[in-house]
């Protein structure tokens, strides 16, 4: 591995993709503020650009893979490169701190859309004349089944 020439090409490449990874982090948080202010009509847009995003990103992880790891001595090499180089470690976890938040940021957001819902699933079922069944407490601080039908709670 030619150390001078990879080295250049790989800070693009990291660089190229923390920049990917910024603006899908930006996304993410846009999306948070979507899903909050429940604006589902601006969903569609972002996950496009979501998507867009996410495929510029592998593709530019690939690139990177195809020069740093094609084989364990240059993946070694690679390794060596960015413990003996500030700029390219100094890039290597700015890289990976901004994929961490963008899978926390998702994380996130995914749990949002999920128990939204679950909310929307338990009032359709009631509307439809269906039951749910919780557990709640009695008096005496023991679990009971509560069952809620149309708009009442029978225990």
């Amino acid at each position: 591995m030619d150390t001078t020439i990879s080295k250049d090409s790989i800070k693009r490449l990291l660089d190229s993709e923390l920049e990917l990874a910024a603006q899908l982090q930006k996304l993410l948080q846009q999306e948070t503020d979507v899903l909050s202010h429940r604006n589902y009509n601006e969903l569609p847009t972002i996950t496009e650009q979501k998507m867009r995003l996410v495929e510029q990103l592998e593709y530019r992880t690939n690139q990177r893979q195809q020069i740093v790891a094609p084989d364990e001595k240059t993946a070694n090499a690679w390794r060596s490169l960015v413990s003996e180089d500030a700029l390219l470690n100094d890039s290597w976890q700015q890289l990976q701190q901004e994929l961490d938040l963008c899978k926390k940021v998702n994380r996130i957001n995914e749990l949002v859309v999920n128990r939204s819902l679950k909310a929307t699933q338990r009032v359709l079922s009631i509307l439809r004349g269906g039951s749910i069944e919780q557990n709640l407490y009695s008096k005496a601080g023991d679990k009971v089944k509560a069952r809620a039908v149309g708009s009442y709670l029978s225990v």
